[in-house]
């Protein structure tokens, strides 16, 4: 079973297609827990999936969390052809061991670390913080 929260980041109408806002919630741990990871990613083929993997004590994860949520209003390919996915990887909150599983899965060592995913496939990541333009570069790039 997958837990999920949707958000719309779009808070201006008329505006086109909102990029999507996925908050993950593993219900399952350890390879159980990757297992149910890819089955979403299964679902959002030929879409472009940003990982955001934070914690919500990280300063510098609030901020690039904070700058994702606006992401569609200064680009206009990012639309629904993006999915960003929020993975807190808290290792103080026990609900959050599956993600911790699944942020060893794709190597996250330190957080904030944005993991760039098409098509299943592990294209490109950025560990540390960083600003927006840089984000929207690899979203032109891997779009």
């Amino acid at each position: 079973m997958l837990a999920l929260g949707k958000t719309n980041i779009r808070e201006k109408e008329g505006i086109g297609m909102p990029a999507e806002v996925i908050e993950f919630f593993a219900c399952k741990r350890g390879k159980a827990a990757v297992g149910e990871f890819e089955q979403k990613l299964k679902a959002l083929r030929g879409k472009l999936v940003l990982v955001f993997f934070y914690a919500m004590w990280c300063g510098p994860c609030r901020r690039m969390l904070q700058e994702a949520k606006y992401l569609p209003y200064v680009i206009e390919e990012v639309d629904s052809r993006v999915v960003i996915c929020k993975v807190d990887v808290d290792k103080d909150k026990l609900k959050n061991a599956g993600n911790i599983a699944i942020a060893g899965e794709y190597s996250v060592l330190a957080i904030p670390t944005t993991v760039f995913i098409k098509d299943m496939r592990h294209v490109h990541d950025i560990t540390g913080a960083a600003e927006g333009g840089v984000i929207l570069h690899n979203i032109k790039k891997y779009l």
